[in-house]
């Protein structure tokens, strides 16, 4: 086996890597090779030096790994597990986060992952927070009633730039966030392509936008996916999250779409408590595993 660093050619060969772990551990697939692209042509992403492909004797790829702002994502296919590759990829992240001097090692993995838990415990990882995923079919469901004072309308280019800093504020102290600029925050969450700025949703007092929701449009799912739901900390706990989420809701059902999805980490039990209010329930779970470097 050996490592290599990606390249934008092997989008697909790690898409069926990812789509099979996926398929294996959640019973659907995840990551697509688009979804592999968008992230690898992220201005701020070098492959060459945070990204590896495992590939074994004859070639194939069996293995991929990423270092990523906020830890790791590491992959090995099903068929592959038991030949050392996730030991040899996660040696690999474990040194070029060393390199970059983060004071932990983080790891993702499904919560049916019985392998990779079983090497990240014998390694010292601890389990730190649990991301749910979670999902609601779009019922026909009463109107929301409207907040005093609050506008809630689309999304507009002209809106980036306040939404970018209520972004910033809103998940200041969520321990899987990193600051980002302006423009990995346009990319990211506006120039996928499976982003939906059409679907996407403001909240404003007057002309400040106090909470945002940015959506992605899933047509193979029929779903539509809350990216990011965010409210300025100054005016949350009076219903604006709420009202953003059903402004949203009503925006998927009206596109035909019959679905709708969004992640949120346990470390934040307000918005957990709030998407299940709203009738969403999960429907898989990852888990995040740290240890000190």
């Amino acid at each position: 086996m050996r490592l290599r660093p990606p390249t934008l050619e092997d989008a697909d060969a790690v898409a069926r890597v990812v789509g099979a772990r996926s398929q294996a551990d959640l019973g659907i697939v995840e990551i697509t090779a688009d979804t592999l692209r968008d992230e690898w042509g992220l201005s701020e992403t070098d492959l060459e030096v945070d990204a590896r492909l495992v590939e074994d004797k004859t070639g194939h790829v069996i293995g991929y790994g990423i270092l990523r702002d906020v830890g790791a994502y590491a992959v090995i296919s099903p068929d592959a597990e038991g030949r050392g590759a996730g030991s040899q990829l996660l040696d690999w992240l474990e040194d070029r986060s060393r390199t970059l001097a983060r004071p932990v090692h983080r790891q993702l993995i499904a919560s049916t992952n019985r392998t990779g838990f079983a090497l990240l415990s014998a390694r010292g990882y601890r389990l730190a927070w649990r991301e749910y995923r979670m999902m609601s079919r779009l019922e026909p469901r009463p109107t929301a009633p409207g907040l005093d004072g609050v506008t809630i309308r689309a999304f507009e280019p002209a809106d980036l730039e306040a939404a970018h800093a209520v972004d910033d504020r809103a998940f200041a102290n969520d321990p899987s966030y990193v600051s980002e600029s302006l423009t990995k925050f346009r990319a990211e969450h506006l120039e996928a392509h499976d982003s939906a700025p059409d679907l996407s949703r403001v909240a404003l007092i007057g002309d400040q936008l106090i909470g945002f929701l940015i959506a992605r449009r899933w047509r193979n799912r029929s779903a539509g996916y809350v990216d990011v739901l965010g409210v300025d900390p100054h005016h949350q706990g009076r219903g604006v999250g709420r009202a953003l989420l059903e402004a949203g809701f009503a925006a998927f059902a009206a596109d035909g779409l019959t679905e709708a999805q969004l992640g949120v980490g346990s470390f934040n039990p307000k918005a957990l408590a709030l998407y299940q209010a709203a009738g969403m329930t999960p429907s898989f779970r990852q888990d995040i595993y740290e240890r000190p470097s």
